[in-house]
Protein backbone atom coordinates (compact mmCIF):
# COMPACT_ATOMS: atom_id res chain seq x y z
CA UNK A 1 0.00 0.00 0.00
CA UNK A 2 1.06 3.58 -0.88
CA UNK A 3 -0.26 6.26 1.08
CA UNK A 4 1.42 9.77 -0.42
CA UNK A 5 2.24 12.46 2.40
CA UNK A 6 4.62 15.56 2.42
CA UNK A 7 5.81 16.48 5.53
CA UNK A 8 7.62 20.06 6.67
CA UNK A 9 11.04 18.87 5.52
CA UNK A 10 9.76 18.05 1.85
CA UNK A 11 10.84 14.43 2.20
CA UNK A 12 7.66 12.90 0.30
CA UNK A 13 6.59 9.44 1.97
CA UNK A 14 5.19 6.47 0.63
CA UNK A 15 3.68 3.73 2.77
CA UNK A 16 4.03 -0.28 1.38
CA UNK A 17 2.03 -2.26 2.66
CA UNK A 18 1.29 -6.43 1.48
CA UNK A 19 -1.37 -7.96 2.41
CA UNK A 20 -2.48 -11.56 2.61
CA UNK A 21 -6.66 -12.87 3.22
CA UNK A 22 -7.45 -9.32 5.53
CA UNK A 23 -11.14 -8.57 4.86
CA UNK A 24 -11.44 -8.47 7.92
CA UNK A 25 -9.78 -5.26 8.91
CA UNK A 26 -8.53 -4.07 5.77
CA UNK A 27 -11.75 -1.55 5.67
CA UNK A 28 -10.94 0.41 8.42
CA UNK A 29 -7.05 0.28 7.73
CA UNK A 30 -7.20 2.21 4.54
CA UNK A 31 -9.98 4.69 5.92
CA UNK A 32 -7.99 5.28 8.75
CA UNK A 33 -4.86 6.00 6.66
CA UNK A 34 -6.48 7.55 3.56
CA UNK A 35 -8.45 10.28 4.75
CA UNK A 36 -7.32 13.27 3.04
CA UNK A 37 -3.76 11.33 2.32
CA UNK A 38 -3.78 10.96 -1.92
CA UNK A 39 -3.47 7.38 -3.55
CA UNK A 40 -2.92 4.11 -2.44
CA UNK A 41 -1.81 0.80 -3.73
CA UNK A 42 -2.56 -2.06 -2.33
CA UNK A 43 -0.40 -5.57 -3.35
CA UNK A 44 -2.76 -8.40 -2.12
CA UNK A 45 -0.66 -11.27 -2.19
CA UNK A 46 -2.21 -14.61 -3.12
CA UNK A 47 -5.31 -13.16 -1.00
CA UNK A 48 -8.43 -15.86 -1.26
CA UNK A 49 -10.93 -13.89 0.14
CA UNK A 50 -12.60 -10.64 -0.82
CA UNK A 51 -9.26 -8.07 0.18
CA UNK A 52 -8.66 -7.25 -3.59
CA UNK A 53 -12.28 -6.16 -4.00
CA UNK A 54 -12.73 -4.46 -0.82
CA UNK A 55 -9.55 -2.14 -1.12
CA UNK A 56 -10.47 -1.08 -4.82
CA UNK A 57 -13.91 0.03 -3.31
CA UNK A 58 -12.04 1.78 -0.95
CA UNK A 59 -10.77 3.98 -3.86
CA UNK A 60 -7.16 1.93 -3.36
CA UNK A 61 -5.21 0.55 -6.88
CA UNK A 62 -4.59 -2.82 -6.37
CA UNK A 63 -1.90 -4.78 -7.45
CA UNK A 64 -2.57 -9.07 -6.74
CA UNK A 65 0.31 -11.59 -6.75
CA UNK A 66 -0.31 -15.16 -7.42
CA UNK A 67 2.80 -17.28 -6.86
CA UNK A 68 1.99 -20.10 -4.65
CA UNK A 69 5.56 -21.31 -5.18
CA UNK A 70 7.50 -18.17 -3.09
CA UNK A 71 4.48 -16.88 -0.80
CA UNK A 72 5.11 -14.76 2.15
CA UNK A 73 5.71 -11.31 3.05
CA UNK A 74 9.14 -11.09 2.15
CA UNK A 75 8.41 -12.43 -1.21
CA UNK A 76 5.15 -10.43 -1.59
CA UNK A 77 7.34 -7.25 -0.54
CA UNK A 78 10.64 -7.79 -3.07
CA UNK A 79 7.55 -8.26 -5.53
CA UNK A 80 5.88 -5.18 -4.75
CA UNK A 81 9.11 -2.96 -5.33
CA UNK A 82 9.93 -3.85 -8.72
CA UNK A 83 6.12 -3.63 -10.10
CA UNK A 84 5.64 -0.21 -8.46
CA UNK A 85 9.02 1.26 -8.96
CA UNK A 86 8.20 3.81 -10.82
CA UNK A 87 6.07 5.36 -8.26
CA UNK A 88 8.05 4.79 -5.71
CA UNK A 89 11.03 5.98 -7.00
CA UNK A 90 9.39 9.53 -6.99
CA UNK A 91 9.51 9.62 -3.17
CA UNK A 92 12.11 9.91 -0.48
CA UNK A 93 10.93 7.79 2.13
CA UNK A 94 8.92 4.16 1.55
CA UNK A 95 7.38 2.98 4.83
CA UNK A 96 6.41 -0.66 5.12
CA UNK A 97 3.45 -1.26 7.43
CA UNK A 98 1.77 -4.25 8.79
CA UNK A 99 -2.15 -4.63 7.82
CA UNK A 100 -3.84 -3.47 11.29
CA UNK A 101 -1.46 -0.96 11.73
CA UNK A 102 -2.57 2.84 13.17
CA UNK A 103 -0.10 5.66 13.59
CA UNK A 104 -0.03 8.61 15.68
CA UNK A 105 -0.21 12.21 14.64
CA UNK A 106 3.63 13.04 15.04
CA UNK A 107 4.16 9.97 12.62
CA UNK A 108 5.12 11.31 9.19
CA UNK A 109 6.52 15.09 10.81
CA UNK A 110 9.19 12.96 13.02
CA UNK A 111 9.83 10.45 9.98
CA UNK A 112 10.42 12.85 7.67
CA UNK A 113 12.44 14.64 9.71
CA UNK A 114 14.75 11.97 9.94
CA UNK A 115 15.17 11.47 6.16
CA UNK A 116 15.69 14.80 5.54
CA UNK A 117 18.81 14.77 8.03
CA UNK A 118 20.17 11.98 6.06
CA UNK A 119 18.75 8.92 7.50
CA UNK A 120 18.88 6.27 4.79
CA UNK A 121 16.92 3.59 6.81
CA UNK A 122 14.83 4.05 10.05
CA UNK A 123 12.86 1.99 12.69
CA UNK A 124 9.96 4.03 14.46
CA UNK A 125 8.49 3.13 17.56
CA UNK A 126 6.16 0.05 17.82
CA UNK A 127 3.93 0.26 20.87
CA UNK A 128 1.86 -3.02 21.75
CA UNK A 129 -2.05 -2.88 21.79
CA UNK A 130 -4.63 -4.99 23.60
CA UNK A 131 -1.40 -6.38 25.90
CA UNK A 132 -4.28 -6.81 28.49
CA UNK A 133 -6.18 -9.54 26.61
CA UNK A 134 -3.86 -12.30 28.46
CA UNK A 135 -0.89 -12.77 30.54
CA UNK A 136 1.05 -13.85 27.92
CA UNK A 137 0.17 -11.29 25.16
CA UNK A 138 0.66 -8.58 28.05
CA UNK A 139 4.42 -10.51 28.34
CA UNK A 140 5.01 -10.69 24.96
CA UNK A 141 4.29 -6.69 24.72
CA UNK A 142 6.39 -6.05 27.57
CA UNK A 143 9.22 -7.69 26.36
CA UNK A 144 8.44 -5.55 23.18
CA UNK A 145 8.21 -2.66 24.90
CA UNK A 146 12.03 -3.31 26.96
CA UNK A 147 13.83 -4.07 23.90
CA UNK A 148 12.81 -0.52 22.50
CA UNK A 149 12.92 1.59 25.71
CA UNK A 150 16.49 0.24 26.43
CA UNK A 151 18.10 -2.39 24.26
CA UNK A 152 17.24 0.11 21.19
CA UNK A 153 17.58 3.43 23.11
CA UNK A 154 21.52 2.33 24.32
CA UNK A 155 22.02 1.51 21.17
CA UNK A 156 20.84 4.91 19.56
CA UNK A 157 22.27 7.14 22.11
CA UNK A 158 25.98 5.01 21.26
CA UNK A 159 25.13 6.03 17.54
CA UNK A 160 24.57 2.25 16.26
CA UNK A 161 22.04 0.37 14.88
CA UNK A 162 18.32 -1.01 16.14
CA UNK A 163 16.65 -3.75 14.94
CA UNK A 164 13.84 -3.35 11.73
CA UNK A 165 10.48 -4.78 13.69
CA UNK A 166 8.43 -5.76 10.89
CA UNK A 167 6.25 -2.64 10.88
CA UNK A 168 7.05 0.70 10.94
CA UNK A 169 10.18 0.53 8.85
CA UNK A 170 11.50 3.21 6.81
CA UNK A 171 14.05 3.10 3.96
CA UNK A 172 14.67 5.76 1.21
CA UNK A 173 13.48 3.87 -2.35
CA UNK A 174 17.16 3.06 -3.47
CA UNK A 175 18.50 1.34 -0.38
CA UNK A 176 15.00 -0.75 0.10
CA UNK A 177 14.99 -1.94 -3.78
CA UNK A 178 18.71 -3.14 -2.92
CA UNK A 179 17.97 -4.60 0.56
CA UNK A 180 14.94 -5.88 -0.43
CA UNK A 181 15.56 -8.47 -3.57
CA UNK A 182 15.31 -12.11 -2.91
CA UNK A 183 14.20 -12.52 0.78
CA UNK A 184 13.46 -15.83 1.22
CA UNK A 185 12.56 -16.04 5.22
CA UNK A 186 9.43 -16.21 7.39
CA UNK A 187 11.09 -12.85 9.20
CA UNK A 188 11.65 -10.17 6.46
CA UNK A 189 12.42 -8.04 9.54
CA UNK A 190 15.55 -9.65 10.40
CA UNK A 191 17.16 -10.39 6.93
CA UNK A 192 16.62 -7.30 6.20
CA UNK A 193 18.36 -6.30 9.26
CA UNK A 194 21.45 -8.36 8.47
CA UNK A 195 21.81 -7.14 5.18
CA UNK A 196 21.29 -3.75 6.32
CA UNK A 197 24.46 -4.89 9.14
CA UNK A 198 26.58 -6.45 6.28
CA UNK A 199 26.49 -2.93 4.17
CA UNK A 200 27.10 -1.18 6.98
CA UNK A 201 23.58 1.16 6.61
CA UNK A 202 22.71 2.54 9.98
CA UNK A 203 19.26 1.46 11.33
CA UNK A 204 18.02 5.10 13.03
CA UNK A 205 15.79 4.82 15.74
CA UNK A 206 12.71 7.20 15.49
CA UNK A 207 10.33 6.87 18.90
CA UNK A 208 8.33 10.07 18.14
CA UNK A 209 6.78 8.26 15.29
CA UNK A 210 4.52 5.28 16.90
CA UNK A 211 2.85 2.82 15.08
CA UNK A 212 0.09 1.12 17.17
CA UNK A 213 0.34 -2.62 16.80
CA UNK A 214 -2.57 -4.96 17.76
CA UNK A 215 -0.71 -7.88 19.61
CA UNK A 216 -2.42 -11.55 19.98
CA UNK A 217 -4.80 -11.61 21.90
CA UNK A 218 -4.43 -14.87 23.77
CA UNK A 219 -1.83 -17.70 24.64
CA UNK A 220 -2.78 -19.77 21.38
CA UNK A 221 -2.23 -16.78 18.82
CA UNK A 222 1.09 -15.64 20.44
CA UNK A 223 1.68 -19.56 20.03
CA UNK A 224 1.45 -19.14 16.66
CA UNK A 225 3.07 -15.43 16.16
CA UNK A 226 6.07 -17.29 18.26
CA UNK A 227 5.92 -20.72 16.06
CA UNK A 228 6.51 -18.42 12.54
CA UNK A 229 9.50 -16.83 14.13
CA UNK A 230 11.30 -19.97 15.44
CA UNK A 231 10.66 -21.30 11.55
CA UNK A 232 12.40 -17.79 10.64
CA UNK A 233 14.93 -18.30 13.10
CA UNK A 234 15.94 -21.73 11.34
CA UNK A 235 15.93 -20.38 8.03
CA UNK A 236 18.28 -16.83 8.92
CA UNK A 237 20.74 -19.02 10.18
CA UNK A 238 20.78 -21.41 6.98
CA UNK A 239 20.90 -18.51 4.93
CA UNK A 240 23.18 -15.98 6.20
CA UNK A 241 25.23 -18.01 8.45
CA UNK A 242 28.21 -16.90 6.29
CA UNK A 243 26.85 -13.09 7.02
CA UNK A 244 26.46 -13.74 10.77
CA UNK A 245 30.24 -15.16 11.23
CA UNK A 246 31.35 -11.95 9.80
CA UNK A 247 29.73 -9.55 11.51
CA UNK A 248 30.66 -11.66 14.76
CA UNK A 249 34.18 -11.45 13.33
CA UNK A 250 34.82 -8.01 12.11
CA UNK A 251 31.73 -5.97 13.35
CA UNK A 252 32.71 -5.20 16.55
CA UNK A 253 30.22 -4.64 19.33
CA UNK A 254 27.73 -2.31 17.14
CA UNK A 255 27.04 -5.60 15.60
CA UNK A 256 27.41 -7.89 18.72
CA UNK A 257 24.55 -5.85 20.26
CA UNK A 258 22.71 -6.04 17.01
CA UNK A 259 23.03 -9.96 16.35
CA UNK A 260 22.37 -10.57 19.87
CA UNK A 261 19.06 -8.42 19.67
CA UNK A 262 17.79 -10.08 16.69
CA UNK A 263 19.52 -13.89 17.05
CA UNK A 264 19.28 -14.49 20.73
CA UNK A 265 15.54 -16.02 21.34
CA UNK A 266 13.47 -16.61 22.69
CA UNK A 267 15.18 -14.35 25.69
CA UNK A 268 12.30 -15.92 28.25
CA UNK A 269 13.95 -19.65 27.23
CA UNK A 270 17.84 -18.32 27.75
CA UNK A 271 16.80 -16.72 31.20
CA UNK A 272 15.31 -19.95 32.30
CA UNK A 273 18.60 -21.85 31.00
CA UNK A 274 20.88 -19.68 32.66
CA UNK A 275 18.64 -19.62 36.50
CA UNK A 276 19.14 -23.86 35.77
CA UNK A 277 22.53 -23.72 35.29
CA UNK A 278 22.69 -21.41 38.15
CA UNK A 279 21.10 -23.77 40.18
CA UNK A 280 23.33 -26.93 38.98
CA UNK A 281 26.44 -25.40 39.46
CA UNK A 282 25.40 -24.63 43.27
CA UNK A 283 24.36 -27.65 44.13
CA UNK A 284 26.47 -29.82 41.69
CA UNK A 285 30.01 -31.13 43.56
CA UNK A 286 32.17 -29.11 41.00
CA UNK A 287 35.95 -28.25 42.03
CA UNK A 288 36.57 -25.12 43.96
CA UNK A 289 37.88 -22.30 42.03
CA UNK A 290 36.15 -23.71 39.06
CA UNK A 291 32.33 -23.96 40.78
CA UNK A 292 33.05 -20.21 42.19
CA UNK A 293 33.80 -19.17 38.17
CA UNK A 294 30.70 -20.98 37.16
CA UNK A 295 28.72 -19.74 39.67
CA UNK A 296 29.80 -16.23 39.53
CA UNK A 297 28.90 -15.77 35.72
CA UNK A 298 25.86 -17.62 35.88
CA UNK A 299 25.00 -15.61 38.80
CA UNK A 300 25.98 -12.07 37.24
CA UNK A 301 23.59 -12.89 33.67
CA UNK A 302 20.63 -14.19 36.03
CA UNK A 303 20.96 -10.79 37.78
CA UNK A 304 21.04 -8.63 35.03
CA UNK A 305 18.25 -10.08 33.16
CA UNK A 306 16.03 -9.81 36.25
CA UNK A 307 17.70 -5.96 36.40
CA UNK A 308 16.39 -5.57 33.33
CA UNK A 309 13.01 -6.57 33.71
CA UNK A 310 12.07 -4.75 37.26
CA UNK A 311 13.85 -1.69 35.83
CA UNK A 312 11.77 -1.63 32.93
CA UNK A 313 8.27 -1.47 35.21
CA UNK A 314 9.99 2.21 35.50
CA UNK A 315 9.86 2.85 31.96
CA UNK A 316 6.22 2.03 31.12
CA UNK A 317 2.23 2.96 31.76
CA UNK A 318 0.54 0.18 33.14
CA UNK A 319 2.96 -0.90 35.28
CA UNK A 320 0.86 -3.20 37.40
CA UNK A 321 -0.30 -5.41 34.59
CA UNK A 322 3.13 -5.95 33.43
CA UNK A 323 4.55 -6.59 36.88
CA UNK A 324 1.76 -9.24 37.01
CA UNK A 325 2.61 -10.63 33.67
CA UNK A 326 6.07 -11.07 35.40
CA UNK A 327 4.62 -13.61 37.50
CA UNK A 328 3.22 -15.85 35.37
CA UNK A 329 6.35 -15.97 33.24
CA UNK A 330 6.91 -19.42 34.28
CA UNK A 331 3.66 -20.19 32.36
CA UNK A 332 4.85 -18.10 29.48
CA UNK A 333 7.86 -21.58 28.86
CA UNK A 334 4.81 -23.18 28.30
CA UNK A 335 4.03 -20.80 25.46
CA UNK A 336 7.26 -21.32 23.43
CA UNK A 337 7.20 -25.00 24.19
CA UNK A 338 3.93 -25.15 22.21
CA UNK A 339 5.02 -22.53 19.70
CA UNK A 340 8.44 -25.11 18.97
CA UNK A 341 5.91 -27.61 18.23
CA UNK A 342 3.42 -25.81 16.15
CA UNK A 343 6.65 -24.56 14.12
CA UNK A 344 7.79 -27.93 13.39
CA UNK A 345 4.25 -28.57 12.14
CA UNK A 346 3.23 -25.89 10.09
CA UNK A 347 4.34 -24.99 6.91
CA UNK A 348 2.03 -21.92 6.47
CA UNK A 349 4.78 -18.81 4.59
CA UNK A 350 1.61 -16.61 6.55
CA UNK A 351 1.46 -18.18 9.75
CA UNK A 352 -0.42 -15.52 11.63
CA UNK A 353 -1.35 -14.70 14.90
CA UNK A 354 -4.90 -13.96 14.62
CA UNK A 355 -7.40 -15.77 13.10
Amino acid sequence: MLWLGTGPDSVKTAFLLAVHNEATIICHTLRNLTSGRGVIFVVADNCGDGTPSLARELGAQVYERHDRLRPGKGAALAWAVENAWEDLSRYGCVVVLDADSRLNEAFLPALEAAFARGALVAQTFVCPVGASQSPASALAAYSELLSQLIGDRIRSWLGWSVQLRGTGMAFRPDVLREVVSGLSTRVEDVELTLRLARRGIRIHWVPEAVVYDPKPSDAGRVSRQRARWLQGQVEVWRAYWRDILALVLRGGPPAWSLLWAVLAKPKTLLFAAKALLLVLAVVLPLGGAARVALVAVLGLGVAIDLAYYLVGLLLVEERGMYARSLLAAPLYLAVWLRSVLLGLRSKDAWLRARD
